[in-house]
């Protein structure tokens, strides 16, 4: 979407200045204008023609992108427009901390951490099991015959059974390196799930602030392209009257697709934030798809 946005924007410059081209050569035919206006203004549009192509080939290159990605043939993507909802989209009371507790509850990650930190702590148990004392139950069976062609000889059965106990005293340090590696076993897998808690809780304030100050960033972005406009305006009117230059009005043109520019990408951020935080927090449905649809 962000290359379909910049490509839009440079195909309506491009248009803009080459009515503007066709404007300075026929003043210049006429005597009124100069060399330099025309020069100015054909040299500004083979740039933009430049970068319009540049647009065209990232656009191409990522809609092979998503159909390779989704399955399907996909020829062209929605057009986003300017316009805004008209309250920040979170209006629910929940703060950032709620949507941090959600997306700790439902990720699947820390639940494998988790599992890792678990197993961790039985290996260490297991370990420190080995300066333990062992009691065994130990027995035995014994025949003796003293003859076997003697039908008379003696035979003598013994049964024997009892309690073994094994202290360990000292095991050449086997048991401490045993009992240290699964220690550090334990600890490597506890920092990590730290840093995933921690990872999830940063992605989380980054997507809430994205669409909550986001709100806000594409509200004075709205002002800047109406402001740039008025400029744009100001500038042809004043080259009309003598006083502006051909330089002016494509500066002043180059500053509004830029506001415009600015806009569309943190609007479509806002809207990405908005999905991604009520997918990291597992409440990601159908209806969220549909409001996000109404929006482009």
């Amino acid at each position: 979407a962000r290359q379909d946005n910049e490509l839009k924007l440079a195909t309506q410059q491009r248009n803009a200045i080459e009515a503007l081209v066709k404007q300075t050569r026929r003043l210049f035919e006429a005597g009124d204008g100069t060399i330099t206006d025309t020069e100015e203004a054909q040299a500004r549009l083979d740039l933009v023609k430049a970068q319009e192509i540049e647009y065209q080939a990232k656009v191409r290159a990522a809609l092979h992108k998503l159909s390779g990605r989704s399955g399907l043939i996909v020829e062209n993507i929605s057009t986003l427009r300017d316009s805004l909802p008209a309250n920040v989209m979170l209006q629910t009371p929940h703060d950032l901390s709620y949507w941090q507790q959600k997306a700790l509850e439902v990720a699947p990650k820390l639940d494998a951490r988790r599992a890792t930190i678990q197993l961790a702590e039985a290996e260490l148990e297991s370990q420190h099991a080995g300066n333990y004392p062992t009691l065994s139950l130990v027995s035995e069976l014994s025949s003796t015959k003293q003859d076997d062609f003697d039908p008379n000889a003696r035979h003598q059965s013994s049964y024997y059974i009892g309690l073994s106990m094994d202290l360990p005293i000292y095991s050449g340090g086997g048991v401490t390196a045993s009992i240290n590696k699964s220690q550090s076993a334990l600890s490597s897998a506890m920092a990590q799930y730290d840093n995933g808690v921690q990872q999830i809780r940063d992605d989380i304030e980054r997507d809430y602030l994205g669409v909550v100050s986001g709100y806000e960033k594409c509200k004075a972005l709205r002002t800047a392209v109406k402001s740039s406009q008025r400029a744009l305006d100001s500038a042809e009117k004043g080259y009309q009257a003598g006083v502006r230059s051909t330089v002016d009005i494509l500066n002043a043109q180059q500053v509004l697709y830029a506001a415009k520019r600015d806009l569309l990408n943190s609007k479509l951020f806002m809207l990405q934030s908005y999905v991604s935080l009520h997918v990291q927090t597992g409440q990601m449905h159908r209806g969220i798809l549909e409001h996000i649809q109404e929006l482009l």
